[in-house]
């Protein structure tokens, strides 16, 4: 009687193991590809219901969602980054959005980004960086306390995939602090982890060992032409992707295209990249850019993802921005998002 209470307990113990490793696998397969969408939670009500955005991204056939969150930090010089109602979802919201997303059958992406205000031409994250030793580690503390709550978010919610980063140029050969900022994140969120490199420095990250995946916005600057043939932006794309398959095989990573946008305006695809350009109104050049990366790059074999940016907006056919909402662009997105190659 006594072998069979152990062997009973011994079972038992083993089945509790069992359970807790699986609430602590990620959902999805390492090799699985993300056909993705982003949704930047960007409504200046903290407490928007993202929902419905969430039900066209799932009806386009879209895998993966990318929900971007954005804490503020201000101008350059200040080391305190913060949710700010106007920029920020709340906590509430945001939990929310995270399971309207698993209903609506969508792996997430979790993706926070810092503001930092344009009170010089040319500010913005890229250029954070403090020679000062206090003031380095005054927001290093603040950073890590950012990425730590959605951390802690993603791993209460079962988030597929969270990004420790984006685009912080003048910080990523600084090894040190992202190991320790990385383990703190691991010890909270046993998901998939990737960090976001600009699409012009992406070789210069010291720590994609530290990841599971590599992540790199896919802004590159295709023609110096306006409204450019579609055979010109094909060629582009085959022209960069022999550059970064390579870099992947180094890195023995999978790549992400975090990010892979064009307004709707003529001469997008010369600089994708810029979102305070003016161009004139065209819906053609955003579906051709679209069209183009689809039929050439979207599914090459060392991509483990690629997201649209961003569904966020109200588009429509009057809209210059971003989003491909109710825009000619949404169905050469279709076509790719339930995994035809035809995109015409």
């Amino acid at each position: 009687m006594r072998r069979v209470a152990i062997g009973l307990a011994l079972l038992l113990v083993l089945a509790v193991v069992a359970l807790r490793a699986r609430r602590r696998a990620p959902a999805s397969a390492p090799g699985r590809v993300q056909r993705g969408v982003a949704l930047g939670l960007f409504a200046s009500d903290p407490e928007w219901d993202y929902g419905g955005m969430l039900d066209e991204i799932a009806a386009l056939g879209a895998t993966d969602v990318e929900l971007d969150v954005v804490w503020d930090q201000g101008p350059l010089s200040s080391t305190t980054i913060v949710a700010r109602d106007g920029l920020s979802p709340s906590a509430a919201t945001l939990r929310r959005t995270l399971r309207q997303a698993h209903a609506a059958h969508l792996r997430v992406l979790l993706f926070p980004i810092v503001h930092v205000a344009a009170a010089q031409p040319g500010d913005w994250r890229g250029r954070v960086r403090f020679d000062d030793a206090d003031s380095a580690a005054a927001w290093w503390k603040s950073y890590g306390d950012f990425v730590g709550a959605m951390a802690t978010i993603a791993g209460e919610a079962g988030v597929e995939r969270l990004s420790v980063g984006s685009e912080l140029l003048q910080l990523e050969a600084d090894r040190a602090r992202w190991a320790a900022l990385i383990a703190d994140v691991r010890r909270r969120y046993h998901g998939r982890l990737l960090y976001s490199a600009n699409w012009d420095h992406y070789s210069s990250v010291s720590f994609w060992d530290l990841v599971d995946e590599v992540g790199v916005t896919g802004y590159f600057e295709l023609t110096s032409a306006d409204a450019p043939e579609r055979a010109e932006l094909e060629h582009a794309w085959r022209e960069r992707l022999p550059r970064l398959g390579a870099f992947a095989a180094e890195r023995r990573r999978g790549v992400v295209l975090t990010e892979v946008g064009y307004p709707s305006q003529r001469g997008a695809n010369t600089r994708p990249w810029d979102a305070e350009r003016a161009g004139a109104l065209d819906l053609e050049e955003q579906r051709l850019c679209y069209a183009a990366f689809f039929a050439t790059a979207a599914d090459a074999p060392f991509l483990d993802g690629a997201y649209v940016w961003n569904w966020f907006g109200i588009g429509g056919p009057n809209d210059s921005g971003y989003t491909p909402r109710g825009k000619p662009a949404a169905e050469v997105m279709r076509a790719w998002l339930r995994g035809s190659r035809a995109s015409r």
